[in-house]
């Protein structure tokens, strides 16, 4: 194998697949990235870390097709490091030399062989995403699925249709998000769960691209397949397990509604957490209507204590009702828009969040059961 590029365009390429380098595990390749050349005049790079995978092509000069894997954070870290110039690298044996004009370079690598096979691109129905909005629909529903994965399928992100529109749901047993993306027709998919981290990585590649972004199931329903134009395809390994019946714990009528900025309410959580960090993060939210305020109160005796009111619109009753929260801070840290609303039926009823003026988007928090 032989073959030149330029500096930038392999510097980008790695950017892209070093996503999917596995940082631990049995197997030495997944820690390598997989360089292969062929008639197309490009180089195609892949890497793998068996629930994700990518390949993406950067341009390239090609004298002598082949392959070849090396460890993909050195090749990562070195190819940075180096200024922008013509790139000639050239395998012999196992092991890869890298020229510049001025530096001279040895990378011992794997056989091609030992990489795992990275699967074909299924060839069942596409559906079409804009790129942004996805990217933005997947940050205000990852946020809420689990961190520990002792239960994994509290880890993914459900993903199905319905109608025109492709739902993306969230839960760690505590919280919800749901958010609603609408699409330019109806597609036939499945409902599927895609690991939460994995979506996050999708999200954040595909969310500053103009690329068209297609996604799609394989046929035997364990894998999706998200395509950015020519630019990329990524591989995600999808759960298996029943998704929770979310919909179910979605309270259908309130006795109390307020409307309150948004800019002003994380302010005041942010202030609040300061003492509630000692106590489990609980914050007391006190609903006024007569005074149209919502009051947040915390307390530690090793702290002290402290209230925040913030000016709200609150129609119905008053009430008291506690959160977590470290919760609500990644409710308003993730979600967009400049007020929001939350409809409740008393203190131990789970708090419903929403964007106001919007219908795509809904939050639960189950409430905290504080002494009185």
């Amino acid at each position: 194998m032989r073959f030149s590029c330029l500096q930038e365009n392999l510097k980008d390429g790695l950017a892209v697949v070093s996503k999917a380098v596995a940082t631990k595990g049995s197997l030495p390749v997944l820690s390598h990235v997989l360089l292969k050349t062929d008639d197309s005049g490009c180089l195609h790079l892949s890497t793998t870390n068996l629930e994700t995978s990518i390949i993406t092509s950067i341009p390239a000069t090609i004298h002598v097709a082949g392959a070849i894997t090396v460890p993909a954070r050195l090749l990562t870290d070195f190819v940075n490091n180096l200024p922008p110039t013509m790139l000639d690298l050239v395998l012999n044996g196992q092991t890869l030399h890298l020229e510049t004009p001025s530096t001279k370079s040895k990378f011992n690598g794997l056989e091609a062989s030992e990489f795992p096979e990275i699967p074909s691109l299924p060839s069942s129905q596409e559906i079409n995403l804009d790129p942004k909005a996805f990217a933005n629909a997947v940050s205000e529903v990852v946020f809420a699925s689990a961190v520990d994965e002792s239960r994994p399928i509290l880890s993914g992100i459900l993903l199905k249709i319905v109608g025109n529109e492709l739902l993306l749901v969230g839960v760690d047993g505590f919280r919800l998000s749901e958010r609603r993306l609408s699409l330019d027709m109806p597609f036939d998919l499945p409902a599927v769960v895609i690991p939460g981290k994995t979506l996050a990585e999708i999200a954040r590649l595909v969310g500053s691209s103009a690329n068209k972004l297609t996604l799609n199931i394989s046929p035997d329903k364990n894998l999706a397949v998200f395509k950015s134009g020519d630019k990329f395809t990524i591989f995600a390994r999808l759960l298996e397990g029943e998704f929770p019946d979310y919909e179910r714990i979605i309270p259908s009528e309130s006795k109390g509604r307020l409307t309150v900025d948004k800019a002003e309410l994380i302010n005041a959580v942010r202030l609040s957490n300061l003492f509630a960090r000692d106590t489990s993060n609980i914050l007391k939210i006190t609903l006024d209507p007569t005074a149209s305020t919502l009051t947040l109160a915390a307390a530690t005796a090793e702290v002290g204590e402290s209230t925040h009111t913030v000016q709200a619109e609150i129609t119905g009753e008053g009430l008291q009702i506690s959160f977590n929260g470290k919760y609500l801070l990644d409710l308003l840290n993730n979600v967009g828009g400049e007020k929001l609303t939350l409809e409740t039926s008393g203190p131990l009823s789970p708090g419903l969040w929403r964007v106001a003026d919007r219908g795509d988007f809904l939050h639960l928090i189950m409430p905290v059961k504080t002494a009185s």
